[in-house]
């Protein structure tokens, strides 16, 4: 599995400055090298928002002797050196981003300065909207160059000013900006652009065609949402979103027709005037709006579309190229919307709504979602834990806590990513290192398991994601409550009233293995729910699954009259018959529980485990409990044969120490569905240790080592040790 990095590399007590990120230098690529890393991620060629002949300086500009005796190259000769090492580098597309900078020009034309200003030079501006007009530095490529005929927007019109006319704009028809990386102390303007703008198609196409071009492994299209993230400041009224709401309206099942509606001419109806015609004025929340969910799930659909389009279109231009290239996206905390572009993706890349010191549950959830797709995590700096980390490993505290979320990554089935010079936002003036020695560390051991590592868990629990009724909850839930704001840090992600969050939450603090599976919303993605996939689990729990499509009710029934155990928590099937329902609720293995009481429900458990004691006694402080540790069972191959991993992750820690506490005598008990002829515990820097173990009807029993943060125990069917790793 992959070992990511969040490669932004920007530069410590300094402002981030999107779009565009520091040159690179050929002595990062020997520390990503000393850390075991395989993929870089926000890594490269961010550009394309400023302009096109922007982002091919960052390709492909020459570097003066100055900067080369000290190892900088440009983006290409990065990428190439990266992949001569066997790392990935994947271009960042900065998809809602469409910029404007202060600069100041030279007599000839060329850039004195830009951003940071320093007083030379004549005063302008440089960005999009000079690069359209052909007024921006002299030793820019004309828009001709990039687009000979041109571009026309929806109107048929030709386009003058691209940052104006692809920009999303509020009900008051002002473009909406993307205020999550404006910095308010530099005269810098980043319009938040909409990719429902065949226009804004067009020009991140050129950017794609640029960078797949320039060597990248694979393309990052960031902010994947768009223009979902629009609806965050009261929603996008501009000609294109107006135009496509029309349609949508226009393609509805009369059943499905808003009566507000009725008497209105849809060949002539536009979404912000009629708003405003009834005092509705912006910023209103679009949870407030009538006609809101209708005009939320245009926008999704619409969302889908478009993504899918353009990941399409990348993968079509590199084999043009005779290329392969990955594509990913920006999957944010794994909410619905994601689901339906799913499939267009080969890896998801991921950023925490709000990161924090544990939160197992929330891994297996984007683990889950992603479908057996690998999944690389990043730290997002806002509404969690980051700041004070971040000041704290400044200080050379708090590295046991740092190193452990990457080991709660790799338990969990994926990779939390290592921050170099990693994002910290428009409001603190840093960004994120962390010591290479740490990370070499972590590194090291992460790639000597990589052979027990997987996506696929042996979890015989599964908890369905309902996903018709989380997209339902987010539209009318706090994320959505406010307006002017791209997004409230302050609206927890999983908010009490989702029981979905409580149910993982309560298996994962309970050390009970499960399996997410996302329930389908049939109107964006085909469902693939069928009892032959359930069958594999003895237990299958559904939190508030309240909108259930008549095939998936059919195969819960399935499930249920096969012997699996159905557990109801909240709510099931308000939109089905009661034949249907009770199928599913009353069969002879159903059973209800609430949501803080859902492990209590599952019976003859997988996984059993003795936690043993913490480390008091050796001058240690005494208090870790079974509630410090997390516990993850994966499907792994070793030798050719079908073997399991446990993965074992010790929160326990100790704060006078400023280090975890270490943990003795965890004795655990695992049913497996292969024989077992060797168990072998691996380390953090230790040679591999076999291991005793016994049979206790089903369940196979071992004795862990003392271990302080990570262990994995290696259940294989070979007697004898070999594979990969060894």
């Amino acid at each position: 599995m992959r070992r990511g990095v969040y490669f932004d590399a920007w530069f410590a007590n300094q402002h981030n400055y999107h779009p565009s990120l520091p040159s690179r230098r050929l002595r990062m690529i020997e520390e990503l090298t000393d850390m075991a890393a395989t993929t870089l991620v926000w890594s490269a060629l961010g550009g394309g928002s400023i302009s096109l002949p922007y982002l091919e300086q960052e390709a492909y500009q020459p570097i003066p002797a100055r900067f080369r005796i000290h190892g900088h190259v440009n983006d290409a000769e990065f990428i190439a050196h990266c992949r001569a090492r066997g790392i990935e580098v994947f271009g960042v597309v900065f998809e809602a981003q469409g910029w404007e900078f202060a600069a100041e020009y030279n007599d000839d034309g060329t850039l004195a300065s830009i951003n940071e200003l320093r007083g030379a030079g004549r005063p302008g501006r440089v960005g999009l909207s000079e690069f359209n007009a052909d007024t921006g530095p002299s030793d820019w490529k004309p828009w001709r160059h990039y687009f000979p005929d041109g571009i026309v927007n929806s109107l048929g019109q030709p386009v003058v000013d691209i940052w104006e006319d692809a920009a999303s704009r509020g009900l008051d028809g002002r473009p909406l900006h993307a205020n999550w990386v404006e910095l308010s102390d530099r005269e810098q303007t980043a319009h938040l652009m909409d990719r429902n703008s065949p226009v804004w198609q067009e020009y991140l196409k050129a950017i794609v065609r640029i960078q797949i071009d320039a060597g990248v492994s694979g393309v990052q299209l960031d902010e994947s949402e768009i223009p979902i993230n629009a609806l965050y400041y009261g929603g996008c009224f501009c000609k294109d979103c107006t135009a496509g709401f029309r349609r949508h309206l226009q393609g509805l099942d009369p059943a499905d027709f808003p009566d507000e509606l009725a008497q209105v001419d849809l060949e002539t109806f536009d979404y912000g005037d009629w708003l405003r015609r009834r005092g509705f004025t912006a910023p209103t929340p679009v949870r407030d709006l009538p006609l809101a969910r209708q005009y939320a799930d245009f926008h999704l659909a619409a969302m889908h579309r478009s993504f899918r389009d353009l990941a399409a279109y990348i993968k079509r231009y590199a084999a043009e190229r005779g290329r392969e290239v990955k594509v990913s996206g920006n999957f944010y905390n794994g909410n619905p919307e994601y689901d339906g572009i799913v499939e267009a993706v080969d890896l998801v890349i991921s950023e925490m709504h709000a990161t924090a010191y544990r939160q197992p549950w929330w891994f297996r959830h984007v683990v889950g979602l992603a479908r057996g797709r690998e999944v690389l995590v990043a730290q997002n700096p806002y509404g969690g834990i980051i700041p004070e980390l971040v000041a704290a490993v400044g200080q050379g505290k708090c590295h046991d806590r740092l190193r452990v979320s990457f080991y709660e990554g790799a338990a969990t089935g994926a990779s939390m990513t290592f921050p170099f010079g990693s994002w910290m936002g428009t409001e603190i003036e840093n960004a994120f290192w962390a010591p290479k020695a740490l990370l070499d560390e972590v590194g090291a051991a992460l790639a000597a398991v990589d052979h027990l590592r997987s996506t696929t868990s042996r979890a015989e629990v599964a908890v369905v994601y309902p996903l018709a009724d989380a997209w339902s909850a987010e539209v009318t839930g706090p994320r959505w409550a406010g307006a002017g704001s791209a997004v409230d840090y302050s609206a927890v992600p999983d908010d009490q009233r989702i029981v979905y969050w409580r149910v993982i939450k309560e298996l994962a603090e309970n050390h009970i293995p499960f399996d997410v599976l996302p329930l389908p919303d049939e109107r964006h993605r085909p469902n693939d729910i069928t009892a032959e996939r359930l069958s594999r689990y003895r237990q299958v729990v559904l939190p508030d699954c309240r909108t259930v499509s008549p095939d998936q009710a059919a195969a819960l029934a399935a499930y249920a009259r096969g012997g699996g155990v159905v557990v109801v928590v909240g709510g099931y099937g308000d939109n089905l018959d009661d034949a249907a329902r009770a199928a599913v609720v009353e069969g002879p293995a159903s059973a209800w529980a609430p949501a803080e009481a859902v492990a209590s429900a599952v019976a003859d458990r997988q996984l059993r485990i003795d936690w043993g004691a913490d480390g008091a006694g050796d001058g240690e402080t005494a208090g870790a409990a079974s509630g410090d540790l997390y516990a993850g069972v994966f499907a792994v191959d070793v030798q050719g044969a079908p073997a399991s991993s446990v993965h074992l992750v010790n929160y326990g820690y100790d704060e006078r120490r400023d280090a975890a506490r270490r943990r003795r005598g965890v004795r655990l008990s695992v049913r497996l569905p292969h024989p077992v002829a060797r168990a072998t515990a691996w380390l953090p820097g230790q040679a591999p240790m076999p291991l005793a173990f016994d049979r206790d009807g089903g369940h196979v029993t071992v004795s862990a080592p003392e271990f302080s943060l990570y262990a994995v125990i290696e259940f294989a069917q070979a007697a004898e040790a070999g594979g990969e790793g060894r």
